[in-house]
């Protein structure tokens, strides 16, 4: 079973370095998860934990032409706040969680009250 994260095109190291943590790839494992698939877009390359190893392969890369292999082939999703990366993942079978990048472009992805 795989959990595939993407952030798109822009980076979204937060993100990352969260998923590639202990505690993240540990819970995976504890969950049946067999390995943790990456799309980092403009990202840091992310520092995989070495003493000890993460419990799971974790794979990763920048782009794609496409994403859907990928979602529809995983079992979990992760996916950045953007609404295409949303859409495709909607239309996917696997749970869909989505983590906003608040760091970006003045916060553009989480939800205001009107002024």
């Amino acid at each position: 079973r795989v959990c595939f994260a993407t952030v798109g095109t822009t980076q979204f190291d937060a993100l990352t370095l969260a998923l590639v943590s202990h505690e993240v790839t540990g819970l995976l494992a504890r969950h049946g998860y067999s390995c943790l698939r990456l799309q980092i877009g403009r990202g840091a390359e992310p520092v995989l934990p070495s003493d000890p190893p993460p419990p799971i392969p974790i794979e990763w890369y920048r782009f794609k032409d496409s994403l859907e292999a990928d979602m529809r082939s995983a079992a979990l999703l992760i996916s950045h706040a953007g609404a295409g990366s949303i859409m495709e993942g909607l239309r996917c079978t696997a749970p869909l969680l989505v983590a906003v990048n608040d760091g970006l472009m003045d916060n553009h992805q989480q939800a205001r009250p009107p002024l």
